[in-house]
């Protein structure tokens, strides 16, 4: 209350959605679901994905990053490093697919 008698609240309501997203699967290269995935050519990457869905909150983005590992064995994919000059992308919920271009990956 003030010194003229007046009294304001106000009152907001929210939720917040505590639950994950459902995981859907990934594919860059020919197949889905790879831990260690292959490209035939040294310039360009597809990436897909499918099945991501959260029914509580909606998916607001996915962001998306090309990744190398030091070798193309499996011991190798839990470590990872950004390619050099790929930055996160940000991609709007309705876009399920992305081609990498002009990357020039080296042959290992």
């Amino acid at each position: 209350m003030n010194e003229g008698g007046q009294c304001n609240s106000s009152t907001s309501h929210f939720s917040v959605d505590i639950t994950p997203p459902n995981e859907g699967r990934l594919r860059a290269g020919p197949f889905y679901d790879m831990v260690v995935t292959y490209t035939d050519s040294t310039e360009s990457m597809h990436v897909v994905w499918e099945g991501y869905i959260d029914n509580e909150s909606g998916i607001k983005s996915f962001n998306i990053r090309l990744l190398e590992a030091a070798s193309c064995g499996v011991a190798d994919s839990g470590n990872l490093t950004p390619v050099p000059g790929q930055n996160w992308l940000v991609l709007d919920p309705g876009i399920s697919e992305f081609t990498y271009v002009d990357l020039g990956l080296v042959v290992s």
